[in-house]
């Protein structure tokens, strides 16, 4: 039987926390944001099952969603507080306006665990249906729950800190019970209080070990609910994606989000037009009677659709957001395991062991009889230097390791070492001009394959490659 596991997911969040995505904690919906959630594809909620939430307010006390201060409201409390404003605007020198500083200033954390477990805690021996539309308004919420989110909760507090903690929301209308915590990341720096995820949370370089110790301490805090952690990554093996398909999933994303926001801003607009032009309309209506009533109501069936596509298109934006964030972690964590293996592989490449010589020693002899008998069934059509000088051949036939590990040294973007190596090899060289200089989007395999040639470029002799009589291979 699988075992259960404990869910424990934080996102960092950029910007100004996003009114959709507090409401959505917060079930904060009106009857046309409900039917609209509910429309969603791959919708999960369950209005019948809503009375149920709850959230924790200062203090470990359960309350009733939506009795507590919303998580904006509580986020510029906190801020003032701390004598920091809003520390996702700043004042533009050149125009005075207020300008996006795009911070990290609240972190996203998801607590949970496995389905049978959780449901357990919620529900106990209740079944729940959890097929669309079906009514579970009969379902009671159980103690465990509660005293497994307050466990949560006082977990959090340790960490980060009650006053930091602004919002702690608990859903059981969805197919899987679990809950919100989001938190300020403040630290004491310089003496000073501010806010800083990379100091509270984690870095690129250190999120790895550091998620690790939190599941760690989790799983202490689970065990008595039947939760448990999960298996390491390094234990295993579970692969992820390139670092280049994380960055093309987040430039969709960003270009989502841009279409979005211009959408919100269009939408915003002509809602504004239409409130003036009713408020002009209803001016003119007291000084001449009920003339315009008629067309004050048009406007105001016409702004209330404006309203209705501005408040979709928002939740929309603020789950792109919501992606895009987790996108922006996840590209950060692959650049930090590109730089760990760029480093580990410079180290490496100079390493001699027996097996590595072996290893080499075959691969150079087969290359080599493979590439000559190749060209001795050739030799009659193509001209010496013509294959020797002008392909890969000579350079191959010469010494692939070495043009290989020249060739990784560009890669990596080590260019003096890999000039250094190629000329300390009798290499001649090549111009500036020549070097594989990457593109800005250029992926891993098409730069490593420029950096090989450029590499056999720079690993041929001045005299270039010549063949001996019998068979052989000489550089002159």
């Amino acid at each position: 039987m699988a075992s259960n596991k404990q869910v424990l997911d934080i996102l960092p969040s950029k910007g100004a926390y996003p009114m959709a995505v507090g409401d959505e904690q917060s079930r904060n919906w009106t009857e046309r944001q409900w039917d609209y959630q509910l429309q969603k594809e791959g919708a999960t909620y369950d209005r019948t099952r809503t009375h149920l939430n709850f959230e924790i307010a200062p203090g470990a006390k359960i309350v009733s969603m939506g009795t507590n201060k919303k998580i904006g409201d509580r986020f510029k409390e906190r801020c003032k507080e701390l004598g920091l404003g809003d520390p996702n605007f700043k004042i533009d020198k050149a125009t005075g306006k207020l300008i996006p500083t795009n911070r990290v200033t609240t972190a996203w954390i998801q607590l949970g665990g496995s389905r049978e477990q959780m449901h357990k805690l919620a529900f106990g021996d209740q079944k729940v249906n959890l097929e669309d539309g079906a009514d579970n308004s009969h379902i009671v919420r159980m103690k465990d729950i509660e005293k497994w989110a307050l466990a949560q909760y006082r977990w959090a507090c340790k960490l980060w800190g009650e006053e930091n903690i602004i919002g702690f929301n608990v859903h059981l209308d969805e197919l899987n019970p679990h809950c919100h915590c989001t938190v300020i990341p403040v630290a004491t720096i310089k003496g000073k209080q501010n806010i800083s995820f990379n100091t509270v949370f984690y870095t690129p370089k250190t999120m790895k070990e550091r998620l690790s110790a939190l599941h760690d301490e989790l799983a202490v805090v689970n065990k008595p609910f039947g939760l448990e952690r999960g298996d390491k990554v390094s234990e295993t093996g579970a692969k992820h994606r390139t670092k280049d398909e994380y960055l093309r999933d987040k430039a969709h994303m960003e270009k989502a989000v841009k279409g979005l926001t211009t959408m919100v801003s269009h939408l915003t607009e002509e809602r504004n037009s239409l409130l003036a032009e009713i408020e002009s309309l209803k001016n003119n209506r007291i000084a001449d009677g009920n003339r315009y009533t008629k067309q004050i109501l048009e406007l105001q069936e016409k702004l209330l659709d404006v309203q209705t596509r501005m408040e979709h298109k928002q939740q929309m934006l603020a789950e792109k957001q919501a992606q895009l964030n987790g996108m922006e972690r996840r590209v950060q964590a692959a650049q930090a395991k590109a730089q760990q293996i760029e480093l580990a592989v410079h180290s490496a490449i100079n390493e001699v062991s027996p097996a590595r010589m072996l290893a080499a020693e075959v691969f150079i002899d087969e290359l080599y009889y493979s590439m000559l008998d190749v060209w001795n069934k050739t030799r009659t059509t193509v001209p010496e230097d013509d294959y020797m000088d002008k392909s890969f051949a000579g350079a191959a036939l010469s010494a692939p390791a070495k043009v290989f590990k020249c060739g990784l040294l560009l890669f990596l973007g080590f260019v003096n070492d890999a000039t250094t190596f190629a000329e300390s090899n009798g290499g001649g060289g090549c111009s500036q001009s020549d070097l594989p200089w990457r593109d800005r989007d250029e992926e891993d395999a098409a730069y490593m394959r420029r950096c090989m040639f450029c590499a056999q470029k720079m690993m041929k002799p001045k005299g270039g490659y010549k063949v001996k009589k019998g068979g052989g291979l000489s550089l002159h």
